[in-house]
């Protein structure tokens, strides 16, 4: 039986290497970003000879929301979250307010993205999200048929957890939600579950952008 953990990173691994296309850096040229559709920009950095061969590690663009975007404001966040949020370079999504915010964790990832931790009741949820990417020359990568935050995504369940995969403003997400109380309210539908995500909001930086 595989970990909660194990599960997790191999649901985001499998989202970031399948949903982009591949992207060559030729030697004589400087590498560009890449605009994908519904994904921001991936950057493909310059290697030292020859093109991309598929798999190598791939920063993302974010796509920063603007001013006009619900955010959270950094001032209302503990200390220590504003610490963990210095260290992230991707658009965080938090809960809004009420219990899930209450009991929320973050913690930076290596090399671009970071890991949240919460819990409500007899229910847990963690979120990680990625903004590095790896491209493979000749794969398409497959968007998601299931409406997820206003994108495609997918939704899986395995063992009692549910576990959704998107990617919003360029940057790959997954939450999984484990529940040991199967009445809950986001535990009792796919659908409640769905409403749970679409709840979080991005965290605003002191210029106004989400961070």
């Amino acid at each position: 039986m595989k970990s909660h953990q194990e599960f997790s990173v191999a649901v985001l691994l499998t989202l970031v290497v399948s949903c982009d296309p591949a992207v060559a850096a030729p030697e004589s040229e400087p590498a560009k970003p890449v605009a994908i559709a519904g994904q921001g920009e991936i950057r493909p950095e310059p290697l030292q000879r020859g093109e991309l061969r598929g798999g190598e590690p791939v920063p993302r663009v974010p796509d920063w929301p603007g001013a006009s975007t619900t955010t959270v404001d950094p001032s209302d966040l503990s200390a220590e979250l504003q610490r963990a949020l210095e260290a992230i370079p991707v658009p965080v999504l938090i809960p809004p307010t009420g219990p899930w915010r209450d009991a929320l964790r973050l913690l930076p990832l290596a090399p671009r993205g970071y890991s949240l931790h919460t819990r409500k009741d007899r229910s847990k949820l963690i979120l990680q999200a990625s903004g590095v990417a790896k491209l493979h020359p000749g794969l398409t990568g497959e968007r998601g048929t299931l409406p997820i935050r206003g994108g495609l995504g997918h939704l899986t369940q395995n063992e009692g957890i549910r576990s959704a995969s998107w990617i919003e403003r360029g940057v790959a997400y997954t939450a999984d939600l484990e529940c040991s109380d199967a009445q809950a309210p986001e535990c009792s539908s796919d659908g409640e579950y769905l409403r749970l995500l679409d709840s979080l909001v991005f965290v605003a930086t002191e210029n106004g952008d989400a961070r």
